[in-house]
C-alpha cells in the first residue's frame, strides 16, 4: 500500500503545474548542459558476482566504487565501508550502464518542488539554533580538512504536523523535509555544499484525520549547493533506478578526490541496490567573480534534517513531522597536514555541535499557519547524541 501511495503522489506532483515546467524550460536546459560537463560515471559496471571486499583498489576505482580505507589507521571508515560493500549488492547491469550515462535525463530529474539552503541562524552561531537545519555538525582544526563523510539512516514515514486541536483535522497542504550528509555550507562565508540524501513529502488533499487519505512521496537526491544561486536545484534520482520507501536503511558517502572533485555513493542497504557511483565537479557560479573559485573547503561536516525552501525563493516550505531520524555510523575523515606529510584521521561526533531548528517564519495578518509553528522562535526539531557515532534528530513541533 505504501508503494502505491508513493507512486500516485509522485505522478500527481508531476502533472500539477505543467505551465510552470514550460516557463522553466530554459533553466532546465541550462542545468542539463552543465551537468553533462560536471558528472562522470564509470565506463563499466561491476559484472555479476563481483566482490568489492576482495577487489583491489584498482578494480574499485575502475567502477568508481568507494576506495577501501586503511583498516589499521582508519578503523571506523573501514568498518562503514565494509558494511556498505557487503551483500546484498545489486549493481546496474554492465550492458545497461552505457545507455543510461549517455543521457543523464534517464538517471536524474531536476526537483521542481523544493531546494536546499545554507545554514540559516537567527541567533549567534555558537548557539546553534537554525531556521532550516537540525542535526549535528563537526568542525575542522587548523591545517586539516574533511575528505570523507559517511552515515546510514532509516527513511522516515512523513506525517503532517499535529492538528491545532486534539482530534482535529490536518491542515490541507504539502509538507516537506530532507535528510542528508554534507560538507561545508554551515558558515556564512561558505560558498558551496556537496550533499546527498533522501527527501520526504506528505500531502493532505482535504480536511481529514484519516492516515489513509494522505499521499506520501520519498526518494533519493543529491546536490552541489551553491551560495546565492536560487536556480541551483536538488537533483532527484528516479525510483525506477533507485527504489526508496519509508523504513529503508540508506547508506551515503561523500569522498573528496581533490578540492574540485567529489565522489557520490548511495546504497539502499535494505534492498542491496547501489546507484551508479559518480564523480562531480563544482557548479559554475552565477556571478562573475574569478576570485571566488568554487572548491571543497572541508571546514565542516554535517548530518542534517532540513526544512527545504521553495524553488527560486528564500521562502521555507511547510515542515513535515518526520518523527525521529537517527544518523548511524557517523564518521568524517580529515586529511591532516604536518611536516611529515598528510595523514588521514577518523572523527566521529564527540565534539559535534548540535543544531535545533526553530521557526522564524514572518507572520502575515489573516494567513493560515502551520499548526505548532505560529510562535516566533518555537523549536520544531531538536538533536541529541546517541553515542559517539549516532545523532538523533526528533520532530517536536507544537509539543515543545
Amino acid at each position: 500500500m505504501e508503494s502505491a501511495a508513493v507512486t500516485q503522489a509522485s505522478d500527481e506532483r508531476r502533472e500539477r503545474d505543467p505551465g510552470q515546467d514550460k516557463a522553466w524550460e530554459p533553466l532546465y536546459e541550462r542545468v542539463w548542459v552543465e551537468l553533462n560537463k560536471r558528472v562522470t560515471f564509470a565506463k563499466a559496471s561491476p559484472p555479476p558476482g563481483f566482490d568489492p571486499l576482495a577487489a583491489t583498489q584498482g578494480e574499485l576505482e575502475l567502477f568508481k566504487l568507494p576506495p577501501r580505507p586503511d583498516r589499521t589507521t582508519n578503523p571506523r571508515a573501514y568498518a562503514n565501508w565494509r558494511r556498505a560493500m557487503s551483500p546484498p549488492l545489486r549493481f546496474v547491469l554492465p550492458e545497461v550502464l552505457p545507455g543510461l550515462v549517455a543521457d543523464l535525463t534517464k538517471l536524474f530529474t531536476i526537483s521542481r518542488t523544493r531546494r536546499q539552503h545554507q545554514f540559516l541562524s537567527g541567533l549567534a552561531p555558537t548557539q546553534e539554533v537554525s531556521g532550516n537545519w537540525s542535526g549535528a555538525c563537526v568542525r575542522n582544526n587548523p591545517d586539516e580538512g574533511y575528505v570523507l563523510l559517511q552515515a546510514t539512516w532509516i527513511v522516515p514515514r512523513p506525517y503532517p504536523p499535529p492538528p491545532s486541536a486534539s482530534g482535529g483535522a490536518w491542515l490541507v497542504g504539502d509538507y516537506f523535509s530532507s535528510a542528508w550528509i554534507g560538507l561545508d555550507g554551515h558558515d556564512p562565508g561558505s560558498l558551496s555544499l556537496p550533499q546527498i540524501g533522501t527527501a520526504h513529502c506528505v500531502s493532505v488533499p482535504k480536511d481529514t484525520s484519516n492516515p489513509g487519505d494522505l499521499s506520501v512521496t520519498v526518494g533519493a537526491w543529491w546536490q552541489w549547493w551553491l551560495k546565492d544561486d536560487p536556480f541551483n536545484h536538488p537533483i532527484d534520482i528516479p525510483q525506477s533506478l533507485f527504489p526508496v520507501q519509508p523504513g529503508d536503511l540508506i547508506y551515503a558517502q561523500l569522498n573528496v578526490l581533490n578540492d574540485s572533485t567529489v565522489r557520490f555513493f548511495l546504497k539502499n542497504q535494505s534492498l542491496g541496490q547501489v546507484f551508479p557511483p559518480f564523480d562531480l565537479t563544482p557548479p559554475t557560479p552565477s556571478w562573475p567573480n574569478p576570485n571566488h573559485a568554487v572548491t571543497v573547503e572541508g571546514k565542516t561536516a554535517e548530518w542534517i534534517v532540513e526544512r527545504p525552501t521553495q524553488p527560486t525563493t528564500p521562502d521555507l516550505l511547510p515542515f513535515c513531522d518526520s518523527g525521529s531520524v537517527v544518523f548511524y555510523d557517523c564518521n568524517a575523515q580529515v586529511a591532516v597536514s604536518s611536516p611529515a606529510g598528510i595523514t588521514l584521521e577518523d572523527r566521529q561526533l564527540q565534539l559535534a555541535r548540535l543544531i535545533r531548528l526553530a521557526d522564524w517564519t514572518p507572520k502575515k495578518p489573516g494567513a493560515t499557519y502551520q499548526p505548532g509553528m505560529d510562535q516566533p522562535g518555537i523549536i520544531v526539531s531538536s538533536a541529541a547524541l546517541e553515542g559517539d557515532d549516532a545523532a538523533l534528530v526528533s520532530y517536536t513541533g507544537n509539543s515543545a
